[in-house]
């Protein structure tokens, strides 16, 4: 880690959230740090905060403690949740709202990239992308969506008038459309990872105006 990216990793929320709305060299780095940790408190929030499963500790291991990526020690208000006193912090709700602003296959597939590369996590999100592609329902369902037919399908019409649910190319440019009678959430493992791109690539627009 670069002294810099020490520098942000140390930085509060409301400071990081600053730094990435104003235009300078350290911009862009700020952003990212701040997309990260913005990234990681949804998780956190789907997967500890939303509701008390067996095996789950009062904080997620790598959520916070400062031994993540993009993680540092938690905001006071966070670590009052861990005390019962409150649900969820107001940085936890403003990642919340910038999650559900985003497409749904945005959304979930930032999630799903954000709980995979994080290096404390263990368990079914240490599985591939293509394995994850392949089983969405059961990587999805901890975060929140069904198990069966996560996602509302995208469907519109072939040259002939025919429904047919359609997904895009990751690998051509502008993510050509490919028309399908089945309706898989993501095509493969690298689908994920272009909706993670996308995902992400909006909110760090957005960081660098201010609307996060």
């Amino acid at each position: 880690m670069t002294a810099e990216a020490a520098i942000y990793q140390r930085m509060g929320m409301d400071k990081l959230r600053d730094q990435a709305a104003t235009e300078g060299d350290g911009q862009d780095e700020a952003a990212q740090h701040f997309v990260d940790r913005l990234a990681d408190m949804e998780l956190e929030r789907r997967l500890v905060m939303r509701h008390n499963r067996p095996g789950w500790h009062p904080s997620s291991p790598g959520f916070g403690d400062g031994t993540g990526s993009s993680t540092v020690k938690r905001e006071p208000l966070a670590e009052e949740y861990d005390r019962g006193n409150i649900t969820n912090s107001p940085w936890h709700d403003r990642a919340n709202r910038a999650f559900a602003a985003l497409p749904e296959r945005q959304a979930a597939a930032l999630l799903l990239q954000t709980a995979k590369t994080d290096p404390q996590t263990s368990g079914p999100f240490g599985a591939s992308y293509d394995q994850m592609a392949a089983s969405i329902g059961r990587f999805l369902q901890p975060l929140g969506w069904a198990p069966v037919s996560p996602m509302s399908p995208i469907l519109e019409r072939d040259d002939k008038g025919r429904p047919v649910y359609v997904s895009r190319d990751p690998e051509k440019e502008g993510g050509a459309k490919i028309a399908s009678w089945s309706n898989p959430a993501f095509k493969n493992g690298q689908a994920i990872k272009w909706a993670a791109r996308q995902g992400r690539v909006s909110l760090l627009m957005q960081a660098k105006v201010g609307l996060l």
